[in-house]
């Protein structure tokens, strides 16, 4: 084994080591490994990621939908929001705002 090699294989193992100690024996989780896909995956994905823990108009959620790659109709974004998550999921719950509805994760 060159030295380099003998290296690698010492640094590799220190990481179990730190890993072990950190996260005990499960190996930390990684968001990639999540499929996340079409408007509903964006919104749980935002969910998820704790984006909705306060309240957020429809506006709002599309723009951060933009900025994770997600590219929909601001109209598509604000019907999947009523319908599928305050309507028949119940995940959020919405909040009028003067003339803007908000939402939120349902506690």
């Amino acid at each position: 084994m060159s030295d380099l090699e003998e290296k690698i294989e010492k640094i590799s193992k220190r990481l179990d080591k730190l890993e072990n100690a950190v996260f005990g024996n499960k190996k930390p989780k990684i968001k990639a490994e999540k499929k996340y896909k079409g408007i509903a995956g964006g919104i749980n994905f935002l969910i998820d990621s704790g984006f909705l823990n306060a309240l957020k108009s429809s506006r709002e959620v599309h723009k951060e939908l933009k900025k994770e790659g997600y590219h929909y109709r601001k109209e598509a974004v604000d019907t999947a929001l009523r319908r599928d998550f305050v309507g028949s999921k119940k995940i959020l719950t919405r909040d009028k705002d003067g003339k803007i509805w908000k939402y939120v994760i349902r506690k």
